[in-house]
């Protein structure tokens, strides 16, 4: 019995660190199972005739972006006025009318 080389890949969906026998792996096992049902529903769907809405953007994701867009427009501000304001104190200021931002 021949024991196979196993490789570590990083999943091309998630990210992931996985251990594989396969060169050619590029999905996790994980990932490979959700697009595997992801496939099945589409396919029995078309069978019925009922349309599938894509997948909705995750409420955390947008959450997580609007805040990272707020810290680079504090860590621009502070560039280019020469000042030091966390995100607590550039929020307040904003709210208080101290300083404006042009949109």
């Amino acid at each position: 019995m021949r024991i196979k080389d196993l490789f570590d890949k990083t999943c091309k969906d998630c990210g992931k660190v996985f251990k594989t026998d396969r060169k050619n792996a590029y999905i996790c096992p994980t990932c490979k199972k959700l697009k595997k049902a992801e496939v099945n529903k589409r396919q029995c769907a078309e069978v019925r005739g009922v349309k599938i809405k894509p997948r909705a953007e995750n409420k955390y994701e947008r959450e997580t972006d609007a805040l990272v867009a707020f810290v680079r427009l504090v860590d621009r501000y502070n560039k280019e006025h020469g000042t030091r304001y966390s995100y607590g104190q550039f929020e307040n200021a904003l709210h208080n009318r101290k300083i404006r931002i042009a949109g």
